[in-house]
Formats: structure tokens, C-alpha cells, sequence
């Protein structure tokens, strides 16, 4: 046998490929290039038995049949593994956070699955597409509010999930029919994480929003049985934020910002920052970004969501529909030099993780 042959005596057949997984580069967001996982995958079939072969070479017979249908399966069955599953991903934004989701997103797919091939689309090429041309996609996965809005907008049929999203806009624009993770924390880890990481404070400011009423009431809730009082300040209009946060410090107060557009965006946060550093008061982020530009402590999750939707991927592609979902897991990063600037001694990341876990096995 030739050793170029995909055949060897083992019954062995390898078939070389390069993963139909498509995949965004973050050196040139939005391009798409070919990611392979694996230069050969095989797959193992065994040996037609000397006495299919005797019935095989009969002039006639049913045993004829039945080993003309197995040498079909046996050439067709490699071919037929990797039929490709096509799923699109609709990215909010290019910044750092969205490109972090998809590229933890296509590596969870890329090992559970190699014939799910994802293509991945900032927003601003997906309006630029044809109407109705998605639907050739298996399944679509919005990342981010403003993905999730446009694919509404569209009324496209295909199945979708949608991450990177608050609680409250996942049921205004899904209801429960739409699987998805949720950006938001479960309402008690929020109480948690103040208490672990600033556990001399004792009231919690909220500035609420359209998107974050709901979650601020749990808050509220769950603050109390902590022993913790939580201030609420509607904010329905830009102009609404600095009296709420002066209402917020006239005493020691941290301030807890939730995952909320209407309220804390690239026009609005510097100034929230900035009120809150000269008040003294701690501020608990929910992204990265917020701990770079002066939070004290943040929570967030982007590349755990995005592990966490793979899993619902694979679960709706298997004929499960999965319901949203809270966070499972989860960062803590900490600004230990704006906490000192505020007269405070946070401790590291990995304390306050334990103490927070801690907490949530007590709830």
C-alpha cells in the first residue's frame, strides 16, 4: 500500500483538513481567516470481515447488498463528520472587551466542535449586508445591546443567542424564547463582592436606569438581609447623575455601577469617576476598563460569557434550547493605587475572590 494512501492496515482512514472554524484576527479586526485546529483527524472503522467479503463476490444474495451498502458507508461516513454547521456572530463594537468575547468564543467552539464554522462581524458590517442573507446561517449569536437591537430590527428567523447583554434588555428584545449569558452579576454577588472587598462600608449607591431597575430592586433586597442599606437615584437624563451622587455622599458610601448604558458610557463615566474620587467614595466596576480608569475593585466576565455561550451553542445545535443565563464565573480586578489615594488597604484579587465565594455558599 502506498504510503500516500489514506488507507493503512489498522483500517485507519486520515483525512487531512483545516478547520472550517472561522475566526476574526485581532491584529485586523475584521477580516476573517482560517484557523486550524488540527492537521489530521481520524476516524476509526473496522476491517470488512473475510466472510462479508465471501458474500460479497456471490453472483446474487442479500449478503451482495449488504456489503455493497457497508463499503458506501465506509467511503461516504469520513465526508459526512465533517459537515459544516455555519453560525454567525454579531459583535457590538471592535473594542477590546467585544474582541476578547470572540476569540474565547471561537476557541471554546473550535475544541468541542470542529465543524462549526463561525464568522464573526462587527455591527457595522452587518447593516451593510442584504436583507434576508443571514438566513443561510444555522444559528446567529449577538454580542453586546446594540447586535442584539439590529438583529431585532432585521426580524431574521434563524435561531440566536444573545450575550453581553443586561437581564432587562434580553427580556425586552428576546423574552424567554432566546437563549443568551447575561453581562449583569447575579444581584447577590454584587452585595457579596462590596462586602468582601470593603466590608467597613455599610450603604451602597445605586444610580438606576431603564436597563438596570430590575436589578437594582434585587440588590436592594438582598442588601438588606446583609445588614446593608442601599440609596437609589432614577437617572432618566444625563442631568440626573451628579444631584443623585451628591444625595449618595453625604455619608460614606460605596458607589456600585451597574451594567446600564443610559447611565454609565464613554460620555458619562469620567465624570462619575472623577465626582466620586472627590467625594472620597470607593466606585465597584463591572468591566476592566472601569479598574484602569479609577474603580477601586471591578467584576466582570466577558471571556467566561463567552465560554458559557459556547456551551449554549452546543446545547441549542443538539436540539436543547437553553434559557439566559447569569454569569458563572467571573475576574476581580482591583486599582490598589486609587484605593490608596482614598485612604483604603484593599486586599489582592485572590482574598477577595475567597471571601466572596465564601459568601455566596452562605446565601
Amino acid at each position: 500500500m502506498s504510503a500516500l494512501s489514506p488507507w493503512n492496515t489498522s483500517g485507519v482512514f486520515c483525512a487531512p483538513y483545516r478547520s472550517p472554524f472561522l475566526m476574526t484576527s485581532t491584529a485586523c479586526f475584521g477580516s476573517i481567516s482560517w484557523l486550524p485546529l488540527s492537521s489530521t483527524t481520524q476516524m476509526r472503522f473496522p476491517l470488512l470481515s473475510p466472510a462479508c467479503l465471501t458474500h460479497a463476490l456471490r453472483p446474487s444474495g442479500w449478503g451482495r447488498l449488504a456489503c455493497l451498502l457497508a463499503f458506501g458507508l465506509l467511503y461516504t461516513a469520513p465526508f459526512l463528520a465533517f459537515a459544516e454547521t455555519r453560525a454567525l456572530l454579531i459583535l457590538s463594537d471592535t473594542s477590546p472587551a467585544y474582541q476578547a468575547f470572540a476569540e474565547a468564543l471561537g476557541r471554546s467552539l473550535g475544541r468541542a466542535s470542529p465543524a462549526i464554522r463561525l464568522q464573526i462581524l462587527p455591527l457595522s458590517q452587518y447593516r451593510e449586508l442584504p436583507p434576508r442573507i443571514e438566513e443561510s446561517e444555522s444559528l446567529i449569536i449577538t454580542a453586546g445591546t446594540p447586535a442584539a437591537e439590529a438583529l431585532v430590527e432585521r426580524g431574521t428567523r434563524v435561531p440566536r443567542l444573545m450575550s453581553l447583554i443586561t437581564r432587562a434588555s434580553h427580556a425586552r428584545l428576546a423574552g424567554n424564547r432566546t437563549g443568551g449569558v447575561y453581562i449583569d452579576q447575579p444581584p447577590s454577588r454584587y452585595v457579596a463582592l462590596v462586602r468582601a472587598a470593603l466590608p467597613h462600608y455599610e450603604r451602597i449607591g445605586l444610580l438606576v436606569g431603564r436597563d438596570s431597575e430590575q436589578t437594582a430592586n434585587a440588590i436592594a433586597s438582598t442588601a438588606r438581609t446583609r445588614g446593608l442599606q442601599v440609596l437609589t437615584a432614577g437617572v432618566h437624563q444625563e442631568s440626573d447623575i451628579h444631584p443623585g451622587l451628591r444625595g449618595f455622599f453625604e455619608a460614606p458610601t460605596v458607589l456600585l455601577a451597574l451594567p446600564d448604558d443610559t447611565v454609565f458610557n464613554a460620555r458619562t463615566l469620567p465624570g462619575i469617576l472623577l465626582a466620586s474620587f472627590r467625594w472620597h467614595a470607593p466606585t465597584v466596576g463591572y468591566s476592566p476598563a472601569y479598574v484602569s480608569a479609577g474603580a477601586v475593585v471591578a467584576l466582570y466576565s466577558p471571556e467566561q460569557i463567552a465560554v458559557q455561550t459556547a456551551s449554549q451553542v452546543l446545547a441549542m445545535l443538539s436540539g436543547t434550547p437553553p434559557a439566559a443565563q447569569y454569569p458563572q464565573q467571573y475576574t476581580i480586578g482591583v486599582n490598589a493605587r486609587v484605593a490608596s489615594s482614598l485612604g483604603l488597604q484593599l486586599d489582592d484579587e485572590a482574598s477577595i475572590r475567597a471571601r466572596l465565594e465564601k459568601l455566596e455558599r452562605q446565601q
